[in-house]
């Protein structure tokens, strides 16, 4: 199963990688988040500047992914 991550306070909240940790182990899995914390921005979108989206290498089995948008972009 293709398992796709986020949340709103980082690519590197030990939550979100303990969590695909977990769910790596017999799923492919992929973590989309903001590259800081977004807490509170829910539903703020990003308007007038570039989103850019980076691969990151924390040495998991799994790709991780940073975004500079918010949870809502």
């Amino acid at each position: 199963m293709r398992i796709l991550i986020t949340n709103d306070d980082g690519v590197t909240e030990e939550g979100l990688i303990c969590l695909a940790d977990a769910l790596s182990v017999d799923n492919e899995v992929f973590v989309v988040a903001p590259q800081a914390a977004s807490s509170g921005m829910g539903h703020a979108i990003t308007l007038h500047v570039p989103l850019w989206i980076k691969e990151v290498d924390m040495g998991k089995k799994y790709r991780i992914f940073a975004t500079t948008g918010t949870p809502a972009d």
